[in-house]
């Protein structure tokens, strides 16, 4: 990873050099496949797999129990995709040469949307994490929400623009 990964996530704009400055290709694209598992089995987790688990046994039907079993799948979610994320980057990239690692992670660095999501999908996490430790309800929990809610508005400003560019 290079500080140019870093400016770019952060939203400083980047001269072409600079974005084609990728000195550890393999780990850069092994942490976005990482991200991107841990986005998707943490939503699945909380919004799918947490309150059904929560709502199949009649004892479990209330909100602190549905809460928390949104919470524990949650966060099994987001941690199993960083577990499979590096597995399945190893399995897919062993045999591929440098450059097309490199031009893989040099078009994903470029992709406005896709770095969209992973800027919004930390910054909600954070912020969802940070609110709900400040008022009582669990960083864990918050943390999860906020990821959720980051992924789905990147998502909804990226098909609002992308149909707006097109017209």
């Amino acid at each position: 990873m290079g500080s140019e990964w870093f400016k770019n996530m952060c939203g400083v704009q980047l001269t072409d050099k600079q974005m084609e400055n990728i000195p550890h290709t393999r780990t850069e694209l092994g942490i976005h496949i990482s991200t991107k598992f841990a986005q998707m089995f943490g939503i699945m987790g909380t919004c799918i797999v947490g309150p059904i688990a929560g709502a199949v046994n009649k004892d479990t039907r209330n909100w602190p129990d549905i809460k928390d079993k949104m919470t524990t799948m949650g966060t099994g979610g987001v941690a199993l995709g960083f577990v499979v994320g590096p597995l399945l980057t190893y399995s897919l990239m062993k045999n591929q040469d440098d450059y097309r690692v490199w031009d893989r992670c040099y078009r994903i660095r470029h992709s406005r949307n896709q770095v969209r999501v992973d800027q919004l999908s930390l910054l909600g996490s954070a912020c969802g994490a940070g609110v709900a430790a400040y008022t009582g309800n669990g960083a864990a929990f918050g943390g999860l929400v906020g990821m959720t809610s980051g992924v789905i508005l990147a998502a909804l400003y990226n098909s609002a623009t992308t149909k707006k560019n097109k017209k």
